[in-house]
């Protein structure tokens, strides 16, 4: 094996391999970037989208450890074309439409649609650090992070409105897709020059009035769901192991008194009234009474 005999071509070779491997890394975003004048925060804000979205790309969509952009593409492909500024806030205050979109992803439950889906808890957190702290009103990093976060939520939103919420690989975001990148970024134009929200949700979807009328039952369907977090019961327990066993029945027991077939949870039934439960769950389910 050959090896360098001039140190000082060493550390070239050496301060080389370094600048490369640093051109090829996205440098990681700011968490924090205080700008103490509105009149200077779009500047750092849009400085900052750029050096962020070209973290994302690099990593998936992911911003931080609890931020990731779904379709960090088309994201990227639409700031490039309004160099990189902010389109839901300026100078420390939101845009009109940063407020309609929130609103829409609120109650994205009445559209047929998952708040989740759309970096919702992200947003809500972010958006109420902004409205109600005057410290952090002033860092260009949230701002940063708000913006993003609303692009992307527009653009999966009209995805699943255009095509339905279909698998990740379902819809492919390319040339000879339905979905090209385009179709993004015209949209999110006309938004903002138009101003038309709901207009333009509304001229994404369907046509057929059967689809309208049944969006029109999503709030009474809503109002008649049962919200309640139920216990989960693992099934089938380890056979012989009496501690799992035992676990399974305190488990069963838990799930049965929310349904409200048992009414006490001070100690463990035994088989006769564990059987009597279980056969009153099965008729409140309308399944075959066996125990």
């Amino acid at each position: 094996m050959q090896h360098f005999k001039n140190p000082y071509l060493q550390i070239t070779v050496i301060i080389l391999c370094l600048f490369i491997i640093s051109c090829n890394t996205a440098s990681t975003p700011k968490d924090k970037q205080i700008v103490a004048d509105p009149e200077q925060m779009d500047i750092k804000a849009s400085e900052n989208i750029k050096e962020v979205l070209e973290f994302a790309l690099k990593n998936n969509g992911k911003v931080d450890d609890s931020i990731s952009l779904n379709l960090a593409a088309v994201v990227d492909n639409f700031y490039a074309l309004v160099k990189y500024e902010p389109v839901w806030s300026s100078k420390e205050k939101w845009q009109p439409l940063a407020d309609t979109l929130f609103d829409f992803i609120t109650n994205a439950e009445l559209e047929g649609l998952f708040p989740k889906d759309y970096n919702f808890k992200n947003l809500q957190k972010l958006k109420n650090k902004l409205d109600t702290d005057s410290l952090k009103r002033m860092d260009a990093a949230l701002w940063t992070r708000a913006d993003l976060m609303f692009t992307d939520a527009f653009m999966h939103i009209i995805k699943d409105l255009k095509h339905g919420r279909l698998l990740p690989d379902s819809v492919s975001i390319n040339k000879d897709s339905a979905l090209a990148k385009d179709f993004f970024v015209k949209n999110l134009t006309d938004l903002i020059e138009k101003k038309e929200f709901t207009a333009l949700l509304n001229s994404l979807q369907p046509v057929n009035k059967g689809y309208w009328d049944l969006k029109k039952g999503i709030k009474m369907f809503l109002d008649s769901m049962d919200r309640r977090t139920y216990t989960y019961v693992t099934y089938p327990y380890k056979k012989g192991d009496v501690k799992d066993s035992v676990l399974f029945i305190k488990m069963l027991q838990k799930r049965l008194i929310e349904s409200g077939v048992i009414n006490f949870a001070d100690k463990i039934s035994d088989s006769t009234n564990l059987s009597h439960a279980v056969k009153k769950y099965q008729k409140q389910k309308g399944f075959k009474q066996d125990g």
